[in-house]
């Protein structure tokens, strides 16, 4: 905290114009450059924007990507279906989800920082577990589709993080 009693690193949600490679759809390309994608998520740890977004190789030719998170995992777009994914870097066939829409991941993002604005320094166990189950409310009145299946993708791990404190 800084004297004035402001936090000193306090995050800033804020949505970047996209530019596209050539190889991008051209409505996809359209609706990343406007309204945009958030600029990073928690200063960057978990997601920061791509400075360009790719459509990738073969075998995620499907998959237009604008961010890089943690672990080298890139988000992305699916071309066919405009849900928000998380794929591995190499060429591993998995893809996991993260939002119905890029709209609903913005969303996503601009609520949970605002959740997670508040120092964690004197936090128990029990605070986190608030706070998860704050993020995770959050998160189901936006995409309710999130919690759902055997795995979550990224929201569902990032949930787990939260309630260990580890964000």
């Amino acid at each position: 905290m800084t004297h004035s009693g402001e936090p000193a690193n306090r995050r800033v949600f804020e949505l970047v114009s996209l530019p596209s490679a050539p190889s991008v759809p051209q409505e996809l390309a359209n609706r990343l450059r406007r309204p945009g994608v958030p600029r990073d998520f928690l200063g960057g740890t978990r997601y920061r924007v791509l400075p360009q977004a790719i459509r990738r190789e073969p075998p995620h030719d499907t998959i237009v990507a604008f961010g890089l998170g943690g672990q080298q995992k890139q988000f992305g777009v699916e071309i066919d279906t405009g849900a928000v994914v998380w794929e591995p870097t190499d060429v591993s066939p998995a893809l996991f989800p993260v939002n119905a829409t890029i709209d609903q991941f913005s969303e996503c993002v601009r609520v949970v920082e605002a959740i997670l604005a508040e120092p964690n320094d004197d936090f128990d166990l029990d605070d986190f577990e608030r706070i998860a189950s704050d993020v995770r409310h959050a998160i189901d009145a936006i995409d309710d589709a999130v919690f759902t299946g055997e795995h979550g993708g990224f929201w569902f791990e990032f949930y787990f993080d939260v309630q260990m404190g580890s964000y």
